[in-house]
């Protein structure tokens, strides 16, 4: 959404240990495929960054996690194929805690995954309330009173259950964050 250029877009990606190998297997797949260019063109998936300084951030961030044992699998720099601010659809895999990129904003194309060990709800929310932001959340389950209950612990403005950036895209549900991520939210 945006390039990963949206207040609410997805900054970290949670997945437990008995689902990490097939999602990021499939996870590599998409954002392979992923179409980059112009917006006016035809069959863009994702288009250009809008601040140029964006893209030193996004590259330091990338190369801190890949310097301290993340697993780059696709991107991860400029697109030099294409004139303009463009970087890569990326996708960043066995990020830590200890990485920046688990605690900072991105703003870009970057798809961060976390594991979440033995599959633990207790380590999971741990990872999620242990960040300096807190404007959305979602949480996505088979079991929806368990989506339920782990969304209830989450230290976040808004979390959505079994969606994304509902409250971004409908106008009328309340909106806004906690922690570093705002104070207040309106349609409350």
């Amino acid at each position: 959404m945006n390039a990963g250029q949206n207040c609410c877009g997805v900054e970290r990606v949670l997945v437990y240990e008995s689902l990490y190998d097939d999602f990021v297997i499939k996870a590599e797949q998409l954002v392979e495929s992923l179409r980059q260019n112009y917006p006016l063109e035809e069959d863009v998936d994702v288009g250009a960054m809008v601040m140029p300084a964006q893209l030193e951030i996004i590259q330091e961030l990338v190369d801190d996690a890949v310097d301290k044992g993340a697993r780059c699998l696709v991107g991860g720099v400029l697109n030099l194929e294409l004139e303009g601010l463009f970087y890569l659809p990326t996708l960043l895999v066995d990020v830590t805690p200890e990485m920046n990129i688990a605690n900072q904003e991105v703003f870009g194309p970057v798809m961060t995954v976390m594991k979440v060990a033995n599959d633990s709800d207790e380590a999971c929310v741990g990872l999620v309330n242990d960040c300096a932001y807190g404007l959305g959340s979602s949480v996505f389950s088979s079991n929806q009173k368990r989506a339920v209950k782990l969304g209830e612990r989450i230290r976040a403005g808004m979390t959505t259950i079994n969606d994304f950036a509902v409250n971004y895209m409908v106008q009328t549900l309340p909106f806004g964050g906690i922690k570093n991520s705002g104070f207040d939210r309106f349609q409350f």
